[in-house]
């Protein structure tokens, strides 16, 4: 587990990101099985510690922010790094012994995979165990929303925004403890989640 206070040293003026990742797991390949290389990878990341890399966490999700014809659970990674020039050492760390081994072993048991790179609008970190993800885009509800938390203090969570789309992927993620207002349960997808790993 990475500790959450590995974080970059005070100074540091790039802009921190959350690479977010679902993948769902080959149908011949169990639960158990996946989970074990997946936490293993986590693991091993924390370990290896690439330039501008925070800290990582993995979910185990009841479903996918977006409409999808396969049933069953889907599995959710997020990396927080130092910024988009980050992006780079955390790719490569999974293609340098004794990590290419711990990368492969859960990329030969995916099945399909989608990613996005978010920015916080405010505190920036992997979301807590505790904590829901609501998923949305802009409607007129959710910017009224958006329009009076930045009004406000933010002291609710952690707000993501998408800065770029490698798959479908919903325009925020708003990582929180608190219930979802009963005007925005329409615009948001909820997610329930388990922690496997963070």
């Amino acid at each position: 587990m990475t500790s959450r206070s590995s974080r970059s040293p005070p100074g540091n003026k790039s802009e921190t990101l959350a690479y977010v990742f679902f993948h769902r797991p080959k149908r011949s390949v169990g639960a158990r099985e996946y989970v074990r290389a997946l936490v293993r990878f986590h693991r091993g990341l924390a370990v290896a510690h690439p330039d501008g890399f925070q800290e990582s966490a993995a979910f185990s999700c009841s479903r996918a922010p977006w409409k999808e014809t396969r049933p069953g659970p889907i599995y959710l990674d997020w990396y927080v790094v130092d910024g988009f020039p980050a992006l780079d050492p955390l790719r490569e760390v999974a293609y340098r012994p004794p990590w290419v081994g711990m990368h492969r072993a859960i990329a030969r048991r995916a099945d399909v995979g989608w990613g996005a790179v978010y920015s916080a609008r405010s505190e920036a970190r992997a979301p807590k165990r505790t904590e829901r993800l609501r998923w949305f885009s802009s409607t007129e509800a959710t910017v009224a929303w958006l329009d009076s938390r930045a009004r406000e203090p933010v002291s609710e969570g952690t707000l993501w925004r998408r800065q770029l789309a490698l798959g479908p992927s919903p325009e925020f993620c708003w990582a929180s403890e608190v219930p979802t207002p009963s005007s925005l349960r329409r615009a948001m997808v909820e997610s329930k989640m388990v922690t496997l790993f963070g």
